[in-house]
């Protein structure tokens, strides 16, 4: 695995037919075109990673006031288990943080081993589970949060000083 990978970058629409393929390559109940496309043209667009001149790796999500919620993660794969997916994810935290959002959060299905690995070793843990979400296969999905607020430094006011 490389340590330096490409930055990742917004989606443009001419990402839109590698981005469809990767789709289609990775769910049984893919995204459309149309939904990509509304995507891209999101105030929030899709991050995307470029390797030998094509879009290899792509990441939605939704703001909703202060939080992002992602909603798809897919590498083509040709290119997995080399930690794009993860090099994704930590771009969107940083996003996430700068941007003033206070949690991440995802849903998973129980039997992706992988993701949940990934998941949990950057620190997102399960909320609960809904029954039933997913339907190709049916499997319930797995809510987990990534919570980004700072923990509150101990106050400085003199008044709340012990040595006074």
């Amino acid at each position: 695995m490389s340590d330096s990978f490409p930055t990742p970058r917004s989606a443009r629409l001419d990402d839109l037919d590698a981005m469809l393929t990767i789709e289609r390559a990775s769910f049984l109940d893919p995204w459309s075109k149309a939904s990509l496309k509304e995507e891209i043209e999101s105030d929030s667009p899709p991050l995307v990673i470029e390797l030998d001149d094509k879009v290899v790796a792509y990441l939605c999500d939704w703001v909703v006031l202060d939080e992002r919620h992602i909603t798809n993660l897919a590498v083509h794969p040709d290119y997995r288990r080399q930690g794009l997916g993860r090099n994704l994810l930590v771009a969107t935290i940083a996003l996430a943080r700068s941007s003033g959002c206070q949690r991440l959060l995802l849903e998973v299905r129980p039997s992706n081993v992988t993701a949940l690995r990934l998941y949990l070793g950057l620190g997102f843990v399960e909320l609960y589970r809904r029954r039933g979400y997913y339907i190709k296969p049916s499997e319930d999905g797995l809510v987990m949060v990534l919570e980004l607020r700072e923990p509150h430094p101990q106050s400085t006011r003199s008044e709340d000083r012990e040595d006074n």
